[in-house]
């Protein structure tokens, strides 16, 4: 399984309510509808300052779109990690762990 099918399927076993659910599948379907990655990362910084407490949310978003608009390449999934800011080390090491499980690295 692909990261990206991965993701989708991992929102199924969230529950209903989940944050973290709703920014996965608001990525998946902007992705879907060939929104931009700028277009996405709007999005995500005006309906991401409600979570200053915990970054988990946004970050949840921010891999997401990596795998989302990276297209299988690692480089530019930590490129978009880079760029989005919020907290570039840990989704550096998510974008890595999901490296190491999906390419065997």
């Amino acid at each position: 399984m692909n990261p990206v099918d991965a993701l989708s399927f991992a929102a199924t076993a969230l529950p209903a309510r989940s944050q973290v659910k709703a920014f996965i599948l608001d990525a998946l379907t902007t992705h879907e509808r060939g929104e931009s990655y700028t277009h996405w990362m709007t999005h995500l910084s005006l309906r991401g300052h409600y979570y200053p407490s915990t970054h988990v949310v946004p970050n949840a978003g921010i891999v997401t779109a990596a795998l989302y608009w990276g297209n299988g390449h690692w480089d530019r999934i930590i490129e978009i990690i880079a760029e989005a800011g919020f907290d570039p080390i840990h989704n550096a090491l998510v974008a890595g762990a999901l490296a190491k499980t999906f390419c065997r690295l």
